[in-house]
C-alpha cells in the first residue's frame, strides 16, 4: 500500500517527534486534518501508536511502500 505525498511528509514529522498541532502548524493546515493524517497513516500500516509507525520508519530507511503489520507487541515489515 502506498502512502499519499502529504503521508509521506507527515510521517516524518511524527519521526521527529512531532505532535498533531506542530505539524498543522508546520504544513498550515487545521489541526483535526493533521490529526486525520496520522489516523490514517495508523490504519494503513496495521498499527495502533505512533511510536509503532516509527518503527516502521526506521525498519525500512524510508517510507514504507510494502505491508507491515503487528505480532504481539513487535511490529514487523513485511
Amino acid at each position: 500500500m502506498r502512502l499519499s505525498e502529504r503521508e509521506t511528509v507527515v510521517l516524518s514529522l511524527i519521526v521527529r517527534g512531532m505532535t498533531d498541532r506542530e505539524i498543522a502548524q508546520q504544513l498550515a493546515i487545521a489541526f483535526s486534518t493533521a490529526r486525520k493524517h496520522r489516523e490514517n497513516l495508523l490504519y494503513k500500516l496495521k498499527v495502533e501508536r505512533a511510536s509503532a509507525l516509527v518503527a516502521i520508519y526506521l525498519c525500512l530507511g524510508s517510507t514504507p511502500t510494502c505491508r507491515a503489520g503487528k505480532v504481539g507487541n513487535a511490529v514487523f515489515c513485511a
